[in-house]
């Protein structure tokens, strides 16, 4: 790959990797937890029930919007979804060592190889399928990659983190603070603040005008407190 673009030598590496990862591990199995769980409220939006309004959910839903296009693929779903999944975790892993001069200072063929054994590392943690805390991984990177090249775009995308992951309003929150925090300047703090939260205030109007906001007070605030599953949470972030 020595003579290939860099942006064609990852397509390649990601496209062999995905391969051989199939045939290794992706297309065993069925995990009865966020794979399940995905399949199953995404199959309830199908049916046109109403998230906090006809049944329970203790957070947002966005993972069951954002793999809204499984349904359209029923033959295939599962094993589509897991391909997306696996590429997911490639894209983020990628774009957080790009973050580091130590990565972005290597020839593209050393690049590649610590992109793929942080990724293999990576799936190994985060299992073959579908589940929020990659959605949110895959959303948060893909919105630091965008605010290079726009910031308001940048920012509406990193405020759909939260709606995948719930605990991910502490990861935006703290960037825009580490944004703004060397040359800050109030107005462009609110600014970046509110784009970012947009998403997350349009799903919770569209919960109250539906009828659900109570609902999801009582599912999401209300709840007995795991402190355990807190702490998994908090660890991920």
């Amino acid at each position: 790959m020595k003579n290939l673009k860099p942006s064609i030598a990852y397509s390649i590496t990601a496209f062999i990797s995905i391969f051989f990862l199939w045939h290794l591990e992706i297309k065993y199995g069925f995990f009865p937890t966020d794979e399940s769980r995905t399949l199953g409220l995404t199959q309830r939006l199908f049916f046109k029930q109403v998230p906090h309004v006809d049944f329970s959910y203790q957070s947002f839903m966005g993972s069951m919007y954002l793999h809204f296009y499984a349904l359209l693929i029923p033959k295939y779903k599962v094993a589509i979804l897991r391909i997306i999944s696996a590429l997911m975790v490639h894209y983020y892993t990628f774009n957080i060592l790009k973050l580091t001069n130590l990565f972005n200072n290597k020839n593209t063929s050393t690049k590649i190889f610590f992109w793929i054994a942080a990724t293999y590392l990576n799936i190994h943690w985060y299992d073959f399928f579908i589940w929020p805390t990659i959605d949110a991984l895959f959303v948060f990177t893909l919105g630091l990659a965008v605010l290079k090249k726009s910031n308001n775009i940048g920012l509406l995308i990193l405020g759909f983190t939260p709606l995948l992951k719930t605990p991910f309003v502490l990861s935006v929150a703290g960037y825009i603070v580490y944004k703004n925090i060397n040359k800050f300047k109030f107005n462009l703090f609110l600014k970046d603040a509110i784009i970012s939260s947009l998403p997350s205030v349009i799903y919770l109007l569209i919960t109250f005008l539906m009828g659900g906001f109570d609902n999801l007070y009582e599912e999401t605030l209300l709840s007995p407190i795991n402190w355990d599953y807190w702490n998994i949470w908090f660890h991920r972030l």
